[in-house]
């Protein structure tokens, strides 16, 4: 009977074996894509469970399924595919690109490639193509009127010179505080700085109080544009989120090309091409120097250029000097890349040289790049990356403000020759002697060179515990030095004073970035997905400057340290800290609806210690409406999608307590002497906070042929840094403390279509629109405003209410219904009581439309941008008015009324018919014209056509018994056409150089450029 029993229960068990073995069988396969390219890290799950696999490196997958079951196969970029196992034991796979979504893969925080459909904010992504052809050698000017949101400027036409970048507006009221956001390349976060080191001499009338500047340049320019694959801007708070304090101001991502599998792939390319400036003030040419219709100089000085008439059937004495002096840059490019992979290892190595001229005589600058990028498959598990760039840049960039080449153009008689001055020449002997230099001598014998040698370097490491998580680790460096020597000839005017001068400077900067964190990635029952990050972050910067300025030079034209009497040295040691840890989590439901939570700590070493740890939290949903209903045919996707974060800054070094420096005059014989600095810091100083809401749609329709993208933001900001003053009781002049609060909001729109699609014909649309607009809400007790800064009457300030970019001046007196009160000379007049809001440096809106045009090899790319709105000072033109240089001025030595009221005695108000002459006293008046705010300030509003790009791919047929395997040639234009009422330069540019807060005053720089060149690219 046991026996029985033992044979019953043996049978039972293998027939419920048998059954189960029935009911589950193994399945393996390989995916790839239409190339027949493995595509690894594919989700491969057995539909309605969380029973799934994902691809190796080689696409392959196995797993234990039902047989009565799907399996589904899913990968960003590429269509879902669902497939009935059956009796199937092999089942290989093809992925399709999805057609609505394969361009909607975005690179993220860290590098994380995310489906842009699952994320609850808005982030835009630039592709190498729009890179390369914006013919720009920085990168962020490769950005200009292609991103909704952002806002570039550029600092001058200067070859090297800066570029300035802000995201969603200003983000905090501190005018020494950056607004520039971070920037990581690969994982590894980069400085973009703007480093303005001190360049003026001890005595003169261009000592330390003056406007004198330098050309410097964003060490973003350090970067090789040919070695981006994308460049993906991250605006909002909650999108930066897991980058905390370190992308207050938002990020840019930055992905460089890798090898691809295959046999390698070598790619050359040449360049050239030329630039001429793009506008310039319009001269005057009806009159000569002189005084009051004669050819009496005033005062003896050759600028002004009040003379008599230029007599008809005469040769034209006068010149257009502002065509005459600028010359013809030139450009020229050459380098390569080699670059290929297997199934276990990857690289890449490019090499570039670039060289310019600039429109100024002797100005160039040129830069060399290096970059090598590796990858490597260690084991099953394991993998590891490396990347190293190297980058020297510099070249001579000329001396911008005050007592610059520029500056002296703008007093320059057009009767003088710019192109030619007297040698040998002296001071005394400078036909412009006693306030300004002959400016092409200034270009000759002055210079300023930067040598810049920069190290970007990290290691990756990737570790797949399982299906479900890895473990990542990051870490890099970004190390520069930067070495600038500045020469200044005794027979200047800005060197007579202390008989010429040398500064020698050493600028240097390390900072290493240590990220680790892991990626988890669940299915759970009911169609749920989980993805997270989970990570601990650290940061560590040190900044050194040294500053040797030597002054009257003992050897004519020896300019060196030891050939200087007086010596002076000036330097600072900067070092900074951050450390985090965050954590983020998506929830996925039937991948249509998707909430983003994040949490991130920060701790600072800016911040006192009571106050150096804070947390911010966000959250974001996104729901794909498309993929939950069944909508009408011609709606192919809808999103709505919507966010809060909190986010905030910390304080820059060095900003808390009591400080000394440096005495004035000191070290005097052995003695050496300190004071305290007149800024002083609370030491109860805490974060700046923003909390951001946003809210935005992504629609497209027609099968993807039309798209809309709207977004609403709003960003308060509490708790800002200011430098407030304080009584000089305290021992101090300023005081930092969290003092003031913001608004910003903003609209942004970007819209795509494809409005003719024919055969080989294609016309691609994108077109962007932003609106943005900041507030003061409030400034600290007792302070009604902060002056940022103030030239000729007009004034940047902060006033409680006001808004953001405000310019306050001295306006005409005007009658109560707004027309102008003529005084009892005949002329409008000047009110000297107060200051009174004038404008706004900040434009209305702004918009850029890219037309792409593409028929089988060739491609026309056209860029145009709008700028409505937005006021500035040229600051040059007072100078050129008061001198009758400007074709404004030529309207001189007549009769006019103008068109006013007088106040009569019992205070009613009666038209102006007092006739005046206009005579040169009329034009140098700061009372009745060149300090009015309705004179000085312009409309600063403008169209360009910003680029064009004409490219032609030669046909392959052409290379199929050669060793080439393509070839392509290309046309770039970039500012080439500009229209603007601003009489001057080109509005552009920015009087103050990249990397002010300072708004609304231009000029006094080198002119932006219209540039052309052209390229060749040849792979092999």
């Amino acid at each position: 009977m046991k026996k029985h029993v033992t044979l019953f229960v043996t049978s039972f068990i293998m027939l419920l074996t048998l059954s189960v073995f029935a009911q589950e069988r193994s399945v393996n396969g390989k995916v790839s894509d239409e190339d027949g390219n493995p595509v690894p890290g594919v989700n491969v799950v057995v539909k309605g469970s969380s029973t799934g696999a994902v691809t190796d490196i080689d696409g392959n997958y196995k797993l234990n399924v039902p047989n009565e079951s799907s399996l589904v196969f899913s990968f960003i970029g590429y269509e879902t595919q669902t497939i009935l196992v059956g009796n199937q034991s092999v089942i290989n796979v093809t992925l399709k690109p999805d057609v609505v979504s394969l361009s909607e893969v975005v690179v993220t925080a860290f590098g994380i490639s995310r489906e842009k459909k699952a994320l609850g904010y808005s982030v835009e992504q630039v592709s190498s193509d729009e890179i390369t052809s914006s013919g720009q050698t920085n990168i962020v000017n490769a950005l200009q009127g292609r991103v909704a949101g952002v806002t570039i400027r550029n600092s001058s036409g200067t070859p090297g010179s800066g570029a300035d970048i802000i995201i969603r507006g200003i983000s905090s009221l501190d005018p020494g505080r950056s607004n520039r956001p971070l920037y990581v390349i690969d994982g590894i976060e980069m400085s973009d700085d703007v480093d303005a080191l001190p360049i003026l001499p001890s005595a003169g009338s261009n000592a330390t109080s003056s406007m004198s500047q330098a050309s410097v340049s964003n060490r973003a320019i350090d970067i090789d544009p040919d070695d981006i694959e994308s460049m993906t801007i991250l605006k909002g708070a909650q999108a930066t989120a897991l980058y905390g304090i370190r992308a207050a101001n938002g990020a840019i991502i930055i992905t460089t090309k890798k090898g691809q599998k295959g046999a390698p792939q070598v790619d050359l390319y040449y360049s050239g091409g030329w630039s001429n400036v793009n506008k310039t003030p319009t001269v005057q040419r009806s009159y000569i120097d002189g005084r009051f219709n004669t050819y009496v100089k005033r005062d003896g000085y050759v600028w002004d250029t009040w003379g008599a008439p230029v007599y008809s059937g005469e040769p034209d004495p006068t010149h257009d000097i502002y065509k005459e002096f600028f010359v013809k840059g030139t450009e020229q490019g050459f380098g390569g890349s080699v670059a290929g992979a297997n199934d276990i290892f990857n690289y890449r190595f490019s090499i570039d040289r670039f060289y310019q001229t600039g429109v100024i005589p002797n100005t160039d600058w040129g830069k060399t790049n290096f970059s090598l990028s590796t990858g490597v498959k260690i084991g099953k598990k394991l993998e590891a990356n490396a990347t190293l760039k190297y980058a020297n840049t510099g070249g001579n960039k000329p001396h911008v403000g005050d007592k610059s080449i520029l500056s002296d153009l703008s007093y320059v008689s057009p009767v003088a020759d710019v192109t030619h001055y007297d040698v040998p020449y002296t001071y005394n002997g400078n036909a412009f002697a006693g306030i300004i230099d002959h400016p092409l001598y200034l270009a000759d014998v002055n210079s300023y060179v930067d040598n810049v040698n920069r190290y970007i370097s990290g290691i990756g490491l990737k570790y797949s515990l399982n299906d479900h998580i890895s473990i990542n680790y990051k870490l890099g460096s970004d190390i520069y030095s930067d070495l600038r020597t500045r020469i200044v000839n005794a027979e200047t005017d800005e060197g007579s004073k202390v008989h010429g001068f040398v500064i020698e400077q050493s600028n240097n900067s390390s900072s290493v970035t240590s990220n680790i964190f892991a990626q988890l990635n669940y299915n759970l029952p009911g169609e749920i997905s989980l993805t997270g990050v989970v990570g601990q972050y650290t940061y560590i910067s040190n900044k050194k400057y040294i500053s040797t300025r030597g002054e009257d030079l003992v050897l004519d034209d020896f300019y060196n340290l030891n050939n200087t009497v007086n010596l002076f040295q000036d330097n600072s040691d900067i070092k900074y800290r951050n450390a985090a840890v965050y954590g983020e989590l998506t929830a996925g439901y039937k991948n249509y609806l998707f909430l983003t939570v994040t949490g991130r700590n920060d701790w600072s070493s800016t911040l006192p210690k009571q106050n150096n740890s804070y947390f911010f939290p966000s959250v974001s949903v996104s729901w794909v409406a498309s993929d939950m209903f069944k909508l009408p045919e011609f709606i192919t996707f809808a999103k709505i999608r919507s966010s809060y974060a909190v986010i905030g800054k910390d304080a820059s070094p060095y900003k808390t307590g009591r400080y000394f420096e440096k005495a004035a005059n000191f070290p005097f014989g052995d003695a050496l002497g300190f004071k305290q600095s007149t800024l002083i810091g609370d030491e109860n100083l805490k974060p700046e906070f923003t909390k951001t809401f946003e809210v935005g749609t992504d629609l497209r329709f027609m099968n993807n042929r039309v798209g809309i993208d709207f977004t609403y933001y709003k960003n308060n900001l509490t708790d800002m840094i200011l430098s407030v003053p304080i009584s000089n009781a305290t021992g101090a002049a300023r005081f930092v403390t969290n003092a003031g609060s913001m608004t910003n909001y903003g609209i942004e729109i970007t819209a795509t279509g494809t409005p003719i699609k024919v055969n080989d014909f294609n016309w691609n649309v994108n077109l962007n629109w932003t609106k943005q607009q900041g507030k003061v809400v409030d400034i600290s007790e007792g302070i009604e405003d902060i002056e940022l800064y103030s030239a000729f009457g007009i004034t940047n300030k902060y006033v409680i209410d006001g808004k953001i970019g405000d310019l306050y001046g001295y306006k005409y007196m005007r009658a109560p219904d707004g027309q102008l009160l003529i005084d009892s000379n005949g002329f409008p007049e000047v009110n000297w009581d107060s200051l009174q809001l004038a404008g706004n440096a900040f434009p209305d809106w702004t918009a850029g439309m890219t037309n792409t045009f593409s028929y089988k090899g060739i491609e026309l790319s056209v860029l145009l941008e709008w700028k409505q709105g937005g006021k500035a000072i040229d600051m040059g033109r007072r100078n050129s008015m008061r001198n009758g240089q400007l074709k404004e001025t030529e309207r001189r030595f007549e009769e006019v009324v103008f068109n006013g009221v007088v106040l009569n005695a019992d205070s009613t108000y009666s038209p102006n018919t007092t006739p005046v002459q206009i005579t040169p006293a009329f034009y140098r008046s700061t009372t009745y014209y060149n300090y009015a705010a309705e004179v000085l300030l312009e409309d600063a509003s403008w169209f360009r056509i910003r680029n064009i790009s004409l490219a032609y791919s030669l046909p392959a047929s052409l290379f199929s018994k050669i060793f080439i395997k393509s070839a392509k040639v290309s046309f770039t234009a970039n500012n080439v056409f500009l229209n603007t009422p601003f009489k001057g330069y080109d509005p552009e540019t920015n009087y103050f150089g990249s990397g002010s807060n300072i708004y609304g005053y231009t000029g006094l720089k080198t002119p932006a450029t219209r540039s052309y060149s052209f390229r060749l690219n040849i792979g092999f």
